[in-house]
Formats: C-alpha cells, structure tokens, sequence
C-alpha cells in the first residue's frame, strides 16, 4: 500500500503531500525508518522482527490498520510443467478453498 491509499483509506487530505524518500523494496522502507530517517508505511508481519527488537514501534494501534489482499503467487512460466510447482499449486489451492489459478 502506497501512502497516498492509506491517506485516502484513513480520511487525510494527501493531494500536496510530498516525501523525501520512496521505496519499493519493504526491507529498505523499514531499515530507513529504523535508522530514524522517518516513519515506514509497511506491514506488520514484515516489521515484526524490528519491532520485537525494540528498533520501531507502531504509529497507532490496530484501528488505523489497513487490510490488503494484493499479494500473489508467482513462478517463471519456464517452471509450469514442473512436477514440484504443480504439486505445490494443488495443495496451496486445496489450503485456500479452491480458488481459481490463473494461466
């Protein structure tokens, strides 16, 4: 989730906002804002280790949290007839509920 989505999620007018910093990678996010350089807009599963660590705490409790359904399983196409990809395929699917596999 981008900034300007979460902004947008929590009711804060974010149209001129601008940032000093712009990460796409979530381990350099975090690491800028343990390093004090500012504050990471990033997953709780991803920032938990830091956060047991006592390096960053969370802005607000879990009312200001944002659910996010955007992950997704991914593989090179090269990989689609392996034997271990499809095995992984029917048991991930099987976990979840059957949903539907993209090809």
């Amino acid at each position: 989730m981008r900034w300007k989505q979460w902004f947008g999620r929590t009711g804060v007018s974010a149209a001129h906002k601008t940032f000093d910093f712009s990460f796409d990678r979530s381990y350099m996010s975090l690491e800028t804002a343990a390093l004090g350089l500012g504050i990471a807009l990033e997953s709780a599963m991803l920032a938990s280790v830091r956060m047991k660590e006592g390096v960053l705490v969370p802005v607000f409790d879990a009312s200001h949290a944002v659910e996010v359904g955007a992950h997704n399983l991914v593989y090179p196409p090269q990989n689609a007839e392996l034997p271990r990809i499809a095995r992984f395929i029917t048991w991930i699917e099987r976990e979840v509920g059957g949903m539907a596999r993209k090809t």
